[in-house]
């Protein structure tokens, strides 16, 4: 079994560290043209079936809700592999991955198409409503599961759902089968906690003793996070429970070098194209880091575009975009990820 809980010493060095390998990654960009993002990410969805009170998620009111075109998925899925692309993301700061009804077909497109890293996040409240054998050999490389400490109570306020119960029996099934399955292509499952209190605490609730520990091994690893990003000063320290904190990241200023998330690029459901992807803004404001449209421009063609180049020239000269400068996500990709690019 791995449980880590990083120090602040520990976490700082990180983050110089993975600075080190973004400045690695991020210095090719403006020696060569023709750069491929380091990860797609996609949105399959833009409404959650939760609204947790560290998100801002719900706080986005969109036209209508809406899952991601199979025009826009399939045109942004060969693109990126036929760019030699290597990592999908279907992380993003909108949206339920498992509310589309499609996730399974579109993960077994991606899987055909033999991307060497593939990870989600998961509040594994809809798990139930698939087969758990063809969620583990999906193609998912990876599973992140978004869960709080098992106390039905605390649950129920840091997630505002009523799926408590169901969840539990979904941790069990995902684990269990995860353990037994020996065709599968998720090599690691992450539970973790967006906490009220230390990992150590999280680890001695009865239905964590239950329903999780029989089943941890070092292919399951558990984590715990009691310091959120204020979403742009969306979430306040008084949307949180007690032992719950806004980070204040001290490396924030450490701006030298694009963040490592501007080597990501985003398709929303619209077919919007974005870059980053760990920020949303609010009704009333421009989005400074749209992109354009697919149906107009490849995903390559958007990356490598004017936009894109001033954004990360900006950082070099310590003039990052207004969100970036209140962003506590800034650079925080593991350095496993930092790989160069293609």
């Amino acid at each position: 079994m791995f449980i880590k809980e990083l120090s602040i010493k520990e976490r700082f060095l990180n983050k110089l560290y993975r600075g080190y390998k973004n400045i690695e990654m991020n210095s090719k960009y403006f020696l060569y043209k023709n750069q491929v993002p380091l990860f797609l990410r996609l949105e399959m969805v833009n409404v959650c079936n939760s609204k947790c009170i560290f998100c801002s998620s719900h706080l986005i009111k969109d036209p209508v809700p809406a899952f991601l075109k199979d025009d826009y998925f399939y045109k942004a899925v060969d693109e990126f592999k036929g760019a030699k692309g290597r990592n999908i993301s279907l992380n993003s700061i909108r949206g339920e991955m498992f509310i589309d009804p499609k996730i399974l077909d579109r993960l077994r497109y991606i899987k055909n198409l033999d991307f060497e890293f593939v990870f989600c996040y998961t509040n594994g409240t809809l798990l139930h409503k698939f087969d758990i054998n063809e969620i583990l050999n999906s193609g998912l490389t990876e599973m992140h599961i978004s869960i709080a400490p098992l106390i039905e109570e605390i649950y129920t306020k840091i997630y505002v759902n009523k799926k408590y119960k169901q969840l539990l029996e979904n941790l069990r099934n995902l684990l269990k089968t995860f353990n037994e399955s020996r065709e599968k292509t998720v090599k690691k499952i992450w539970i973790e906690f967006r906490s009220d209190r230390p990992l150590s605490e999280c680890l001695l609730t009865p239905d964590y003793l239950e329903y999780i520990s029989p089943y941890v091994t070092n292919d399951i690893i558990i984590g715990a996070l009691t310091k959120f990003d204020s979403m742009n000063g969306t979430i306040k320290e008084e949307d949180l429970l007690p032992g719950m904190e806004i980070e204040n990241d001290e490396t924030s200023n450490m701006s030298f070098f694009p963040c490592a998330n501007s080597s990501s690029i985003v398709i929303k459901p619209t077919g919007d194209v974005k870059i980053c992807g760990c920020r949303y803004l609010i009704e009333g404001h421009d989005d400074e880091f749209l992109l354009g449209h697919i149906k107009n421009n490849t995903i390559i063609e958007l990356y490598n575009s004017d936009i894109v180049r001033k954004m990360k020239i900006k950082f070099i000269l310590n003039g990052q975009l207004g969100l970036c400068r209140k962003c506590t996500g800034y650079g925080v990709y593991p350095f496993q990820f930092a790989q160069r690019l293609s």
